[in-house]
Parts: C-alpha cells; sequence; structure tokens
C-alpha cells in the first residue's frame, strides 16, 4: 500500500504532474521542459529527481544533458487513469450517471 501512497504522493503536487503532462509527449531535456511549463530551471531540476526517485522517469545522459522520459510502466497506468476518466466523465461525482433531472450534493 505504501507504494501506492507515493506513486499518488509524487502526482499530487500540480509541478509534477505538468512535468509528466510534458513527458508525456515524448522525451525531453530539462531546457525543453522549462520552456514547456515555464517553471524555473532549479524547480524542474528538483522535481525530475522526485520523479526519478519514485520510478515515474528515467535520464539517459547525450553529451552534457540528460534527457528524460516516461518510464513504460507510468505510461501503462497514465493512459488507464485517462481511459477511465473517459469512461466516467458523463457521471456524477456519486456514480450515477448525468440525466436531466439527476440532482446530487456531493
Amino acid at each position: 500500500m505504501n507504494n501506492h501512497k507515493q506513486f499518488f504522493a509524487a502526482l499530487s503536487n500540480e509541478g509534477r504532474l505538468e512535468i509528466v503532462n510534458a513527458l508525456s509527449n515524448g522525451p525531453l531535456n530539462v531546457s525543453q521542459i522549462v520552456i514547456s511549463t515555464g517553471f524555473k530551471q532549479s524547480r524542474v531540476s528538483r522535481s525530475l529527481d522526485c520523479l526519478s526517485c519514485c520510478g515515474f522517469v528515467s535520464a539517459v545522459k547525450n553529451g552534457r544533458e540528460r534527457i528524460y522520459k516516461l518510464n513504460d510502466s507510468v505510461m501503462h497506468v497514465l493512459k488507464a487513469i485517462e481511459k477511465h476518466e473517459m469512461s466516467t466523465k458523463n457521471q456524477c461525482k456519486c456514480g450515477v450517471e448525468k440525466k436531466n433531472g439527476h440532482r446530487c450534493d456531493m
């Protein structure tokens, strides 16, 4: 269960989540992530360290730079989450399909 907590804790930070979203389009170096997210380089580097420790990303050296990419196992989980979101798009937070007249206090 602790692995699940660590996984979702890593994604609970908006900055890390935005970096994960940027990397979901393909491998990037730090400068490209800075441009994509608009974050300062130091924030991106700290976030990448965390994401690397949690097993979200891996890096390959390319000369003086490192190219970061999402690990395949993370991509599978993110695709499953996206599929789930699409399948529940028309459901209320309570789980009932949204229809005319459905009222919910959630």
